[in-house]
């Protein structure tokens, strides 16, 4: 491990950075408001001013470059030479802050998806760095416009705040983009049903009847595992009250908006062997009449809309993949509702309780092979929404229409309910830990 000296390079003439000995001012008072102690790491630290600064206010730093220069020199700031393209010689979440001032900016795009995953994994709370957004120098920078660092920040951060700014840098007239972001402690505000028996789980969702539920479902271009940048096509919710006595979802307000192409999925769809007009028919996208909104305002747009409802639990099919594209298609905006997978009502209570029944009766017993099997569920029965929507005799007409698809899985979350209560006495725990074991 070797050592920092601080030298000065830059004449404090930059509004943007503020320099005082290459100390760049801002970026310290943003580390400072972020957090007052703690471990810190730089990267592309350069001469190590900015982390020598740190280190006389008291924070614990580590720095990286790659110039042996930088590496070598005295101080007392730890710094190691490291490449930022290969894994970082640090343990998971050990920084509680991660910073790079202009050093991000000279990797490509597959690169940069490489480096921040890692970021992620040795961050434990805070991200903030700085890159150029104009390349006045000719210096071997990359440089890529603000809407791809939100993007590629958001994959695994949540941004606080993105902001670009001008000034002198070498005398000459440039242009930063500042981004600061958080680690999310759980990607997902997702309720465990796990290990809850049947009565331990209706009673679970009797007390949450006094919150507004949101039913939500999205359409898009793609999956996560297509190979290509996926986007909303479609996204829609209903607003109800739930009475637990009577076990019905009463309708109190809806959203649904259409979502038209990027640029980029109309440029993707050029490509004969590229699946968006396959999965846009599948989706029904398209149809006339209709008015298609921007992606990132129709988001912000129903973000404001949640608010007037205090709150709401949100009902999702697969919630993971639904909350993952409502949480990177708009760097800006973030969902941290508390979440209900209907998915995980169907694997955890319903089939093991058709399971259950089964043992001693061969109508549940045929229900469950015309169910069948999937391998989206290990090779355990199928827990997809038009398996099971059937199975609970649910008019299927207009699905995969994201607001059809809200309606059909109320019904089938009343329907489920019903059958639960019915059977409520009933030992699930074999089927149930079969189930877990598999999801884990």
């Amino acid at each position: 491990m070797k050592h920092l000296i601080s030298y000065k390079l830059f004449e404090n003439k930059s509004p943007l950075l503020k320099l005082k000995d290459n100390i760049d001012i801002d970026l310290i008072n943003t580390i400072r408001s972020l957090i007052d102690k703690g471990k810190i790491l730089e990267i592309s630290c350069g001469n190590g001013s900015d982390a020598i600064e740190l280190d006389r206010l008291g924070y614990d730093v580590i720095a990286t470059d790659l110039n042996p220069e930088y590496v070598n020199n005295a101080s007392k700031v730890k710094c190691i030479q490291h490449d930022t393209r290969n894994e970082f010689p640090f343990n998971d979440n050990e920084f509680d802050l991660t910073y790079s001032r202009l050093g991000l900016h000279y990797f490509t795009e597959d690169e940069l998806n490489k480096i921040f995953k890692d970021l992620s994994r040795i961050t434990n709370r805070y991200l903030v760095f700085t890159v150029k957004l104009t390349n006045n120098i000719e210096t071997g920078k990359i440089i890529f416009n603000k809407e791809f660092w939100e993007n590629l920040t958001s994959k695994n951060f949540k941004i606080i705040s993105s902001k670009v700014k001008t000034g002198l840098l070498y005398d000459i007239e440039s242009t930063w983009l500042e981004i600061v972001a958080e680690k999310p402690t759980n990607k997902l505000n997702e309720n465990k049903l796990w290990h809850k028996t049947i009565p331990q789980f209706l009673s679970w969702f009797k007390e949450k009847s006094n919150n507004y539920f949101v039913m939500l479902d999205t359409e898009t271009t793609g999956l996560p595992s297509s190979g290509y940048e996926v986007q909303l096509t479609q996204l829609s919710a209903i607003v109800f009250k739930y009475d637990y006595i009577t076990n019905k979802f009463n309708e109190i307000d809806s959203y649904n908006e259409k979502i038209k192409l990027t640029d980029k999925s109309i440029d993707l769809m050029k490509d004969p062997n590229n699946s968006i007009k396959k999965v846009l028919s599948f989706n029904h996208y398209g149809e006339k009449g209709i008015k298609f909104g921007d992606e990132k305002s129709t988001l912000n747009d129903f973000y404001n809309w949640l608010k007037q409802y205090n709150n709401p639990i949100l009902m999702i099919q697969n919630a993971s993949f639904d909350m993952r594209y409502l949480n990177i298609r708009n760097p800006i905006i973030k969902f941290n509702n508390e979440v209900i997978d209907t998915k995980m009502i169907i694997q955890l209570y319903y089939l093991p309780l058709l399971q259950k029944l089964a043992e001693t009766n061969i109508e549940y017993k045929e229900l469950i092979d015309k169910i069948g099997t999937s391998s989206r569920d290990n090779g355990l029965i199928s827990s997809s929404m038009g398996k099971i929507g059937p199975a609970l005799d649910i008019n299927m007409i207009g699905y995969h229409d994201s607001l059809t698809d809200c309606r059909i899985t109320i019904k089938m979350v009343e329907k489920i309910i019903d059958f639960l209560k019915k059977y409520q006495h009933e030992d699930i725990t074999k089927y149930q830990m079969l189930r877990i074991k598999s999801i884990k």
